[in-house]
């Protein structure tokens, strides 16, 4: 199984789903199961928060709706393409869209709004326990997210128009960190650097070298007279 996270825009999703595809295509090629359980997962609330004292009134607790409606739209279109339907034939399962981080953050605002708001087939939301009793409560789901665009679209138009960079907010709140050790491939860094680059978010390597070294002495007394495991 594949757990992609800590996704914030649109641009990173996408790239997200492009790198799965990817690799489920790589897998065809050389005859290997194509299905590989995988969610990718979207945070949400976050959003609001960052720019609540940015917006005026009309526009606040409205962004990370707009964003989840995007993402799902965009993953509806990647996913239903004829890239997809050769796949499909092959096998394999579309990576299944995932909400995350969908607790409202400002207590003037419903307690299940991103539930409500974000309710859609073939997605996952992973409530945190205090919305998952009060969606059981008093939630209710008057609609689902449309795969049409149109609407989405709309909505982050007005954002933009008010001053928020989608694009530029979403890496703000990504910094990957590489922490090689001597067991590292040079392929592995390698991968971990291109999908920085792909996702355009910053990126920090720290070599965790001692670190490892320190972990395999304090075990070491545990082994000794132990052949070791090759």
């Amino acid at each position: 199984p594949v757990n992609v996270t800590l996704l914030f825009s649109p641009s990173q999703y996408l790239a997200c789903m492009d790198a799965y595809t990817r690799g489920v295509e790589r897998r065809v090629a050389a005859g290997l199961p194509p299905y590989v359980p995988s969610v990718a997962s979207f945070f949400v609330s976050r959003w609001d928060a960052a720019i609540a004292a940015k917006v005026p009134a009309g526009l606040k607790n409205g962004l990370g709706l707009a964003i989840g409606a995007k993402a799902y739209a965009d993953y509806r279109a990647y996913f239903g393409s004829d890239r997809w339907g050769f796949l499909l034939n092959e096998g394999a399962r579309p990576q299944r869209l995932l909400f995350a981080s969908t607790g409202t953050k400002d207590p003037a605002a419903s307690d299940v709004l991103y539930i409500s708001g974000l309710a859609a087939p073939y997605t996952v939301n992973t409530m945190p326990e205090d919305t998952l009793h009060a969606f059981a409560d008093h939630g209710a789901v008057p609609s689902v997210l449309s795969a049409d665009p149109a609407g989405a679209d709309a909505a982050l138009a007005s954002y933009e128009a008010a001053g928020i960079g989608i694009d530029a907010l979403g890496r703000e709140h990504v910094l990957c960190v590489m922490m090689p050790s001597q067991y590292t491939s040079q392929d592995s860094l390698d991968d971990a650097e291109e999908c920085a680059r792909l996702l355009n978010v910053s990126y920090e390597t720290i070599p965790v070298e001692r670190a490892v070294d320190a972990f395999a002495d304090t075990l070491r007394p545990v082994f000794v007279g132990r052949a070791a495991d090759t």
